[in-house]
């Protein structure tokens, strides 16, 4: 599977994109929205986590190009309250965030993410 990471936290992206590469997936990170719609629009992935402060376009915006080019979307809140797709609350734990992304892209809870498997 491959993953987009969108956060204006290079700490916090790095940390994810490690997170899920050592659970088997690829990871293309971007610090800002049009990183992430161009990086969405050169490669095709499985799912997407998009936080919700992310600069330049605004997260929902980011929500809506990825939802109509099949990407689905996770959306990474403090609030907890944007509607429209999945949300992971801050902070959340590995676990979760591993389950949301397995869930969003349609991969079962107890199959490995790794390469063997997309």
């Amino acid at each position: 599977m491959k993953i987009l990471i969108s956060a204006p936290d290079r700490d916090l992206l790095d940390s994810l994109r490690r997170l899920l590469e050592v659970n088997g997936w690829d990871a293309d990170v971007a610090h800002d929205g049009v990183g992430a719609i161009n990086k969405m629009r050169s490669a095709e992935y499985d799912a997407a986590l998009v936080d919700e402060k992310i600069p330049l376009i605004r997260a929902d915006d980011i929500i809506r190009e990825l939802s109509a080019a099949g990407v689905p979307a996770i959306l990474m809140t403090e609030s907890g309250t944007q509607g429209g797709c999945p949300i992971l609350k801050y902070p959340f734990t590995p676990e979760e965030l591993l389950s949301a992304v397995r869930n969003s892209a349609g991969v079962s809870e107890n199959t490995e993410g790794g390469p063997e498997n997309e």
